[in-house]
């Protein structure tokens, strides 16, 4: 069963509160998105503090140039927003969602095979399809940064569950 958008906002806004994040809205890439932002220090990460940012937005339909815009300018707004120096046990992670409940094929593939190095980051784009109820990301966990993939999983599916 498909669910509702706009319940599916606010489930995905209160899980985010109800875990501390700080929330406010911005304009990204011309769409009206949320941005949850919050800080978590694991001795397993090497003693690192990484810097989540969770941008989520709606689009009537995705295709794959929305969505590898849409990651870019979340990466690029992510980067903005941290203060902190890069690399030497801390970093940031820009894990954006895109909501539709129409999407095409090409932008499904692109998303679950998506995987791009930047120094001390991440850049984690995800595709919500609320009319098939599908949570698409890449699930390879590359060499490079591979230590963060299994939390940035838990993330995804923790907060932009359908």
């Amino acid at each position: 069963m498909a669910i509702e958008l706009d319940m599916y906002i606010q489930a995905t806004y209160n899980r985010f509160d109800k875990d501390g994040f700080i929330q406010h809205n911005e304009i990204v890439n011309g769409i009206d998105v949320t941005i949850a932002k919050q800080q978590e220090f694991r001795l397993s990460w090497m003693a690192t503090k990484m810097h989540y940012t969770g941008i989520y937005g709606v689009l009537e339909h995705i295709t794959q140039q929305d969505a590898e815009l849409f990651s870019t300018a979340c990466f690029e707004c992510a980067k903005k927003n941290y203060s902190g120096r890069r690399g030497l046990q801390s970093g940031f992670s820009s894990i954006s969602a895109l909501i539709s409940r129409s999407v095409d094929v090409a932008a499904k593939e692109w998303v679950t095979n998506f995987q791009k190095k930047h120094f001390a980051s991440f850049e984690i784009p995800v595709i919500i399809d609320l009319s098939s109820n599908e949570l698409l990301f890449c699930q390879k966990k590359p060499l490079w940064g591979r230590i963060y993939y299994g939390s940035f999983h838990e993330f995804i599916y923790k907060y932009y569950r359908p």
